[in-house]
């Protein structure tokens, strides 16, 4: 592969080293590359549900495909509330998928998929704030067997559940977040209604991220005390931002980027199956029965104001954030790929789950 990276050099990819091109003719015409996109919450795609309890191989690798085709190259599958016994057989499922793409599948024509979001079943379990998210499934952190079902969820996914989205609005907010760590599970923060003195006592204790911040909230905020102002305000929380044109207007978009910075600012995804369908009516295991309208805006079928996921990928997202122009393209894609997979892994590229990709809308 040749192409152009952000800082102007022309470069050829052998493997994981780059070979700077210096006697290109002016005439050249190289596309832009750089490390493909992580997301970090993704649902479904490409017309297959990773929630689905008779997802196939097949639709697994369907899924995983149309993804690289949209410049992901890591993603993480992401499971939503519901019964634990289903949490469980979902992971067992997937885990069973991933191992058998890495024997049968050449890794070029797939994105990995390496670690598992699990959102919820320890969220709010107040209107709004609980989104799409089954009420009768809810789980409270203070729950008396909360830490046996997390114990197994791991054990089923070999470790690899990398990151849990959860809401301290309970009297151990500290406790669970302690808990989670002691597992190997990131906390983040999401589908909350808690207060900024249990979001603080959460962060203090160990959590890390707000999960789509700005979206799974109330219709109506007190103007000051709302989890939005006390996540902003906490400098050391990273933000998840659904950049589709639809869960956050531009000014919130600019502000949480601004707010947050560079590194800690991460585009997701929160795709659902629908990602490339046509527009009309569905019924989804996220959700229930819900609407894709023509602009891609994916709702509850009887509330179009409650969002149920996205239809749109992250490189989707990265094209709409830089047509807002506060953020160069570069700096946006930072927050679909170095941002989220240093947040993962500790670094900003890894040759395997972010190789280099064209980032342009071109054919692949």
């Amino acid at each position: 592969m040749e192409g152009i990276l952000w800082d102007g050099r022309a470069v050829e990819v052998c493997g994981t080293e780059f070979r700077e091109l210096t006697d290109l003719p002016q005439s050249s015409s190289l596309r832009r590359i750089a490390p493909g996109l992580t997301d970090i919450q993704v649902n479904g795609f490409g017309g297959a549900d990773f929630n689905d309890p008779e997802l196939t191989f097949s639709g697994y690798i369907q899924a995983l495909r149309a993804l690289r085709e949209h410049r992901v190259t890591c993603a993480l599958p992401t499971l939503i509330t519901n019964a634990p016994e289903v949490i469980l057989d979902q992971l067992i499922r997937l885990e069973t998928f991933r191992e058998e793409a890495e024997k049968t599948v050449d890794a070029d024509t797939i994105a990995r998929a390496p670690f598992y979001h699990l959102e919820g079943p320890f969220i709010s379990p107040e209107d709004g704030y609980r989104g799409a998210h089954p009420l009768a499934h809810v789980m409270a952190t203070d729950d008396p067997n909360a830490e046996k079902w997390i114990s197994r969820w791991q054990e089923a996914a070999h470790g690899r559940i990398r990151l849990m989205t959860f809401s301290p609005h309970g009297k151990n907010a500290a406790e669970f977040t302690a808990m989670l760590r002691k597992h190997g599970i990131l906390p983040a923060i999401g589908h909350t209604h808690a207060g900024s003195a249990q979001i603080r006592e959460a962060v203090q204790a160990g959590t890390v991220l707000a999960t789509h911040l700005g979206n799974a909230c109330a219709q109506l905020l007190p103007r000051h005390a709302n989890p939005i102002w006390a996540i902003l305000a906490e400098d050391e929380l990273a933000v998840s931002m659904i950049p589709d044109g639809f869960h956050l207007p531009p000014e919130m978009l600019k502000t949480f980027y601004r707010v947050k910075g560079r590194e800690k600012t991460f585009l997701i995804s929160d795709a659902t199956q629908y990602a490339g369908k046509k527009p009309g009516a569905y019924h989804t295991h996220i959700g229930g029965d819900v609407i894709l309208t023509p602009e891609r805006k994916l709702h509850i079928a009887d509330s179009p104001n409650v969002l149920a996921g996205a239809a749109k990928s992250v490189w989707e997202g990265w094209m709409h954030m830089v047509s807002l122009g506060f953020a160069t393209p570069e700096e946006c894609w930072h927050a679909g790929s170095g941002a989220p997979l240093k947040f993962l892994i500790g670094r900003e590229f890894d040759p395997e789950l972010t190789p280099m990709v064209f980032v342009d809308p071109e054919e692949p």
